[in-house]
């Protein structure tokens, strides 16, 4: 056995250097006799995807690779482009499922102030859906993230970092007190000039000093953190404890340079950035406004893809938005209608939201391209209770 796997490998090395250098019909012979032996070589037939021309035999390929392997990423981007092209090279072909559901399923489904949770309609001045009690309203900031917030982010981070280092001092003077650390070689360590600059002569703080300092420190380094992810997040209170921050700095970087608890060069350091942060902080005083904006239900305008408005539903329905995830599985389908894992989502999310005839429509349309995929034949069985059920409870 391990002889004809170790010709097997052989053959499909042989196959991909005879596609490399061009020689596509060796190619294709040679990953033939391989996925003759193994059918189950994940490798062989990716590598036949590449060596043939014809469409029908990418689309096999591809298809035998995300059987062995769902979640081949390049695999799945293959197929979509493949069928893509397949499409664009077929007669056109309408698709009526999605536009001849009754007049007042379209004017529900496509009002852009449906709830995004339940699909139910809404008034624009709700700010929780009467139905399922979702909220209607995200808080985002007003503005985009400037550079200059950035450079406040960058800045703060320098500061933290900073503060971090300039424990090392006072930390080593608790060592050397307590007869834990040998003084004499920090002595020979601050005889470099940078390092007395930046740190002074630790070695003459008493205990209790450099414990306070290790106190001072801790906490002024949770306070940078704290502010650091504040700013970031853009919190209105982010501002204002960043404030705080930056009056506190500069404060104790006055005591540590006059007392010589800490070096020129470190306090120094500290006022020049806690300075900077303040003077930044004022001029993007405006991107910590936060303003409520109404969740409108439709395709999201940074997706580009069938695929990303694919991914972009999931992570609608993962937070329980089926309206918002509808949305984009209808935008997936208009893109790539010829992928049946998209009409299944899709008929899923109509069903979520009750609109079971369009959700059957869906799914069967994904059963015609998909006749062997159970799990969409089971989706419909269970649709269709759902929407006995549904009948009955409304009579």
């Amino acid at each position: 056995m391990a002889v004809n796997q170790g010709a097997q490998r052989r053959q499909l090395k042989d196959a991909v250097d005879a596609l490399k250098s061009g020689n596509r019909v060796r190619a294709r012979d040679l990953l033939l006799r391989v996925i003759q032996k193994d059918r189950n070589d994940e490798a062989a037939w990716w590598w036949l995807y590449q060596a043939v021309d014809d469409a029908p035999g990418q689309t096999r390929a591809l298809e035998n690779v995300l059987r062995l392997n769902p979640r081949h990423a390049e695999a799945q981007q293959a197929l979509i482009a493949v069928r893509h092209k397949q499409l664009a090279a077929a007669p056109v072909q309408k698709f009526t499922f999605l536009s001849d559901a009754p007049p007042s399923d379209d004017r529900d489904l496509d009002d852009q102030f449906q709830c995004p949770y339940c699909g139910q309609r809404t008034a624009m001045e709700d700010r929780r859906c009467p139905h399922c009690r979702g909220g209607l309203f995200v808080r985002l900031p007003r503005t985009g993230g400037s550079a200059s917030l950035r450079l406040v982010v960058l800045l703060i981070g320098i500061s933290l970092a900073a503060g971090v280092i300039e424990m090392v001092g006072p930390a080593l003077a608790m060592g050397v007190a307590q007869g834990t650390a040998d003084g004499t070689v920090f002595q020979g360590l601050l005889a470099f000039p940078f390092v007395g600059l930046f740190f002074g002569n630790f070695l003459q703080l008493s205990q209790p000093t450099a414990l306070l300092l290790l106190q001072i420190y801790t906490v002024r380094a949770g306070l940078l953190a704290a502010t650091l992810l504040s700013v970031r997040g853009r919190w209105r209170l982010g501002f204002y404890t960043a404030l705080m921050s930056v009056v506190a700095d500069l404060l104790l970087s006055a005591y540590l340079l006059v007392t010589a608890e800490l070096g020129v060069a470190g306090a120094v350091l500290n006022g020049a950035l806690a300075l900077a942060i303040g003077v930044l902080l004022f001029g993007v005083s405006d991107e910590f406004a936060i303003t409520p904006e109404r969740l409108l239900v439709k395709p999201v305008t940074t997706a580009r893809s069938a695929l990303d408005f694919y991914r972009l539903g999931h992570q609608y329905r993962q937070r329980g938005m089926w309206a918002m995830a509808v949305a984009q599985w209808r935008k997936a389908v208009g893109l790539a209608p010829q992928v049946p894992q998209y009409y299944k989502h899709l008929g899923i999310g109509y069903a979520q939201i009750k609109y079971f005839d369009r959700s059957l429509r869906a799914l069967e349309e994904g059963q015609r391209q998909a006749p062997g995929d159970r799990d969409i034949a089971e989706v419909i069985a269970l649709v269709k209770t759902q929407a006995d059920m549904h009948a009955l409870l409304r009579k």
